[in-house]
Protein backbone atom coordinates (compact mmCIF):
# COMPACT_ATOMS: atom_id res chain seq x y z
CA UNK A 1 0.00 0.00 0.00
CA UNK A 2 3.13 2.05 0.71
CA UNK A 3 4.16 2.27 -2.68
CA UNK A 4 0.75 2.88 -4.38
CA UNK A 5 0.15 6.10 -2.55
CA UNK A 6 3.27 8.29 -4.09
CA UNK A 7 2.07 6.87 -7.61
CA UNK A 8 -1.39 8.28 -7.06
CA UNK A 9 0.55 11.50 -6.14
CA UNK A 10 2.11 11.63 -9.21
CA UNK A 11 -0.74 10.14 -11.65
CA UNK A 12 -2.93 12.74 -10.34
CA UNK A 13 -1.57 16.15 -12.21
CA UNK A 14 -1.80 13.95 -15.46
CA UNK A 15 -5.27 12.85 -14.98
CA UNK A 16 -6.19 16.15 -14.32
CA UNK A 17 -4.61 17.46 -17.40
CA UNK A 18 -5.61 14.47 -19.54
CA UNK A 19 -9.67 14.95 -18.44
CA UNK A 20 -9.17 18.64 -19.25
CA UNK A 21 -8.00 18.10 -22.61
CA UNK A 22 -10.51 15.52 -23.47
CA UNK A 23 -13.23 18.55 -21.65
CA UNK A 24 -11.34 21.05 -24.34
CA UNK A 25 -11.00 18.91 -27.58
CA UNK A 26 -15.01 17.90 -26.45
CA UNK A 27 -15.60 21.80 -26.31
CA UNK A 28 -14.12 22.38 -29.43
CA UNK A 29 -15.90 19.79 -31.59
CA UNK A 30 -19.11 21.00 -30.57
CA UNK A 31 -18.22 24.60 -31.54
CA UNK A 32 -17.53 22.82 -34.71
CA UNK A 33 -20.89 21.93 -35.69
CA UNK A 34 -18.89 18.09 -34.93
CA UNK A 35 -20.90 15.94 -32.93
CA UNK A 36 -20.17 12.53 -31.02
CA UNK A 37 -22.22 10.63 -32.92
CA UNK A 38 -20.48 11.73 -35.99
CA UNK A 39 -16.89 11.20 -34.92
CA UNK A 40 -18.38 7.32 -33.90
CA UNK A 41 -19.83 6.84 -37.92
CA UNK A 42 -16.77 8.44 -39.26
CA UNK A 43 -14.33 5.68 -37.28
CA UNK A 44 -16.68 3.05 -38.35
CA UNK A 45 -16.76 4.31 -42.11
CA UNK A 46 -12.87 4.13 -41.40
Amino acid sequence: MNNVLPRLRIGQPFLLVGYGFVVLLRGVYIRSGWSWTHIRSYQSIA
